[in-house]
């Protein structure tokens, strides 16, 4: 079986969250993330926008950690004021040697443990701490909620919503 690379998984699912959300009303307030609008009502259409967004800045941040630019990017890409949550991207693959029926789950555990290690490094960067991505970070994820959840190939994408007070850095 030949495998999608990683980066074009990425590619694909923020193109096709672009298609996706096109919109030829601009000024439909609905129409806009979560992350941008600064509210905490958001379509289903928005959310694979906003996973798009997230997976293309936290992959870019993943291969180049001090990058100053980015984590300004992403957190005002990924938090919302108006409900208090950040919103984060996953990424997980799943286990080929799983039974077939537990495959697609353990790509969404992984995808899941993803996502929840990035909103300990938002929380951290939030209050201002200058942890680079990569760096040992440890914490509870008191309460989290799916909202999407995509598989290309062996890769499972999911987009969470974290309220700040449900995280706690160690």
């Amino acid at each position: 079986m030949d495998r999608i690379p990683t980066s074009q998984c990425i590619m694909l699912v923020s193109l096709l969250a672009l298609i996706s959300c096109y919109d030829q009303n601009p000024s439909d307030d609905r129409k806009k993330p979560a992350g941008q609008q600064g509210t905490a009502e958001a379509a289903p259409a928005d959310y694979e926008m906003l996973l798009g967004r997230l997976l293309q800045i936290e992959t870019t941040l993943r291969e180049t950690p001090a990058r100053a630019g980015l984590v300004p990017e992403l957190l005002n890409a990924s938090f919302d004021s108006v409900s208090g949550t950040f919103f984060a991207a996953g990424k997980g693959l799943v286990n080929p040697s799983f039974p077939a029926e537990a495959q697609h789950a353990s790509g969404i555990t992984a995808a899941q443990a993803d996502a929840r290690r990035w909103t300990l490094y938002m929380k951290s960067w939030h209050v201002g701490d200058k942890t680079l991505f990569g760096s040992p970070i440890h914490g509870d994820i008191m309460y989290s909620k799916t909202l999407l959840e995509r598989q290309a190939g062996d890769t499972v994408f999911v987009l969470i919503q974290v309220p700040v007070g449900s995280i706690v850095v160690k």
